[in-house]
């Protein structure tokens, strides 16, 4: 797998998998999601310094994730990671795979000191794929997040120290 960062020819693909339910039922933003809302997000983004939105490919150049780090700061040097798969090829190691490359990334290429992340207490998935990559529970936001039907539930807050990060 190899990672590089998010560019215009990669949105199509990238609004088709948020507006899929396999992806969107556990990540927060409005939906539907509309390629024009995206393009206009890519290119208010391209000059920011505190995010950095990356894809993933497998080894024939085909996409099959898509994640980032966000809220990059300069003093705490930390970020907040997210991450999401192709629907049609969940289930088979590729978030974990990408979130080692994103955190190594992260890690090495912008100097960052700590990545965390917030996910649903009910998304159990991804729970083990950070639990797998190194990343500890470090606590929970009680009622915190709507599903899809209005029922509230907690979010799990997760961290990884860069001299914790299995090489």
């Amino acid at each position: 797998m190899k990672i590089r960062p998010l560019e215009e020819r990669d949105l199509p693909m990238r609004v088709a998998w948020m507006n899929n339910p396999k992806v969107h039922s556990s990540m927060h933003f409005d939906l539907p999601v509309l390629l024009d809302n995206t393009i206009a997000w890519y290119n208010r983004n391209l000059t920011r310094t505190d995010r950095a939105d990356m894809v993933f490919t497998d080894n024939d150049g085909n996409l099959v994730a898509m994640g980032g780090l966000t809220g990059i700061t300069a003093d705490t040097r930390k970020a907040e990671l997210y991450i999401f798969v192709s629907p049609e090829i969940q289930s088979r190691g590729i978030g974990t795979e990408a979130t080692r490359l994103l955190c190594r990334y992260g890690f090495e290429a912008l100097g960052l000191n700590k990545i965390f992340l917030h996910t649903n207490q009910t998304n159990l998935a991804a729970q083990r794929v950070y639990e797998r990559c190194g990343f500890t529970l470090e606590g929970r936001l009680r009622q915190e997040a709507a599903t899809a039907d209005g029922e509230l539930q907690d979010r799990l807050y997760y961290g990884l120290l860069k001299n914790e990060f299995p090489q």
